[in-house]
């Protein structure tokens, strides 16, 4: 998936305004200094406005990314960017990434569409201190 990547810093909300923290941040992959986000590990969230059952299905108490960056990876793991999808438990809602100020970022190119021949491009271009089409930005950049 294209878009931007989600750091620590990024303000992560659910539905309902609580707010949404990652449980193990990836400090091996940093970008603007902070730890990125895998989709494997759990957000915690806190907060949360819906009430609970009888009245509700609430609180949010957890939450799940369930798609992130498909071709680029930190230990393995596909990346959080902006337009990844999640749900949160028990509600079932989706959680919010707040936009970021694209006049301070960079797009990460995540295009799964790219043949064989692209990717070895790109690679080629790295080696000659290129940028590659595959850029990583924060999310939450200030």
């Amino acid at each position: 998936m294209p878009g931007f990547l989600v750091h620590v810093g990024a303000q992560v909300m659910c539905s309902h305004g609580g707010q949404a923290q990652p449980t193990a941040p990836n400090p091996r992959v940093t970008v603007s200094a902070q730890p990125t986000v895998t989709i494997a590990p759990p957000y915690a969230v806190a907060g949360c406005t819906l009430p609970p059952p009888i009245a509700a299905n609430g609180p949010c108490v957890t939450a799940t990314w369930l798609t992130g960056s498909t071709r680029v990876l930190a230990n393995g793991q596909p990346l959080v960017v902006q337009s990844s999808s999640s749900i949160c438990a028990p509600t079932g809602t989706p959680l919010m990434i707040t936009p970021v100020d694209r006049n301070k970022c960079l797009l990460v190119a995540d295009d799964a569409r790219l043949g064989r021949s692209q990717a070895i491009k790109s690679y080629q271009q790295l080696l000659e201190w290129v940028l590659p089409p595959l850029v990583i930005c924060p999310v939450g950049a200030h």
